[in-house]
């Protein structure tokens, strides 16, 4: 598939060439001035996963119709997976969830969450593999982000911008699959600075770790910002992990400590998309 902006654009805005194209070497080196609101060196996102609940749980569970019980991002890391058979011990990991963990992290979690301007944004009813989906007769022979961008154009909604990368530490543009005029703006997720450390291996025990980690990280981003080269930190989290309460802990000293310089700006994804398209002038299509 051809790309559909001129190569000069491509190399001036950080698009891909086209769709099923690898870009390795990203900005080069030279990254774009993100002009943070309020000449902040640095752009911090906290991005919560709630991703309990909901038709008896987002997790691969044979009481949802699924073939086998959950395995990820649980703390019973290496125990056996039960095909055709519930996993008691999995399931209410993810129930403590929503029972006790998200309330010590967001309390009153939907009103709070809403009431306190932060963004709500889609993370799926629960885990299914969209990408070998059979699209069906009324639908374009699509998967993947293709058919999460049709899905969006038929409900009327604004794809905003999308999460699936991990190739930067700032916004970029790439093809948009399905409306060859326009560019996707992808913001990119970390495994890096998240607690899923906490139940992967090689990871972290102790909260103390995870949190001198974390704080090593917000201290070389925010220098390079200090030198003309502005990013942008996120902070992977999930209820049922950073609620235990002694990471709780932990992350409260975490985002005391990344609060404490006037020139942080906290933001939502949807802000900085706003933010990269309006102001920055960074726009892909």
């Amino acid at each position: 598939m051809a790309t559909p902006f001129p190569i000069e654009q491509c190399i001036a805005e950080n698009i891909a060439p086209s769709p099923g194209y690898r870009v390795f070497d990203g900005y080069k080196g030279r990254f774009p001035g993100p002009q943070w609101p309020g000449q902040a060196k640095l752009c911090v996102n906290i991005v919560l996963n709630y991703e309990e609940g909901g038709g008896g749980g987002g997790e691969y569970s044979v009481l949802n119709g699924d073939l086998h019980s959950e395995t990820d991002l649980q703390e019973m890391i290496g125990r056996p997976v039960r095909h055709g058979q519930r996993d008691i011990q999995r399931e209410t990991q993810y129930e403590y969830g929503t029972r006790v963990r998200v309330w010590r992290v967001a309390p009153d979690a939907a009103r709070f969450l809403v009431d306190s301007g932060h963004e709500i944004a889609s993370h799926g009813y629960c885990w299914i593999n969209h990408h070998s989906c059979d699209p069906g007769p009324d639908r374009p022979a699509a998967s993947g982000l293709a058919l999460v961008c049709y899905v969006y154009s038929q409900q009327g909604l604004e794809l905003l911008y999308q999460c699936d990368s991990y190739a930067d530490e700032l916004p970029y543009w790439a093809p948009h699959p399905i409306m060859p005029d326009r560019g996707l703006l992808m913001i990119s997720y970390t495994y890096d600075v998240n607690d899923n450390k906490f139940c992967t291996s090689p990871g972290f025990v102790n909260p103390r770790d995870w949190l001198n980690y974390c704080k090593a990280a917000f201290d070389v981003l925010y220098k390079e910002g200090c030198r003309g080269e502005s990013k942008m930190m996120t902070i992977g989290l999930h209820s049922r992990l950073i609620g235990q309460p002694a990471c709780c802990q932990a992350l409260r000293v975490l985002i005391n400590y990344t609060q404490r310089l006037q020139d942080v700006w906290f933001a939502t994804r949807k802000e900085i998309a706003r933010h990269w398209i309006q102001v920055a002038c960074l726009e892909g299509g």
